[in-house]
């Protein structure tokens, strides 16, 4: 996944978490389970964006250090 893909993630991610616990409006008793179910999830969206960017950072940092120590990261890959 290159970073343009990986961004657009994170922000699909995050506004995932900002929409979805507006989906039911006001918490009634018929729509609770539900609410808990949908702010669950918006949850972990907020939890995926998280990792997805520490793990893309992760990633651009050993990126960096080949580079330093004169390898060319992307002709490690077959």
């Amino acid at each position: 996944m290159s970073a343009p893909d990986t961004a657009a993630l994170v922000a699909r991610l995050r506004a995932d978490v900002e929409v979805l616990p507006t989906l039911f409006g006001e918490e009634t008793e018929l729509n609770a389970p539900m609410v808990e179910i949908v702010d669950s999830v918006a949850f972990r969206c907020g939890r995926a964006a998280d990792a997805l960017e520490a793990q893309a950072a992760r990633i651009t940092e050993l990126e960096q250090f080949l580079i330093r120590m004169g390898l060319r990261p992307d002709h490690l890959v077959p």
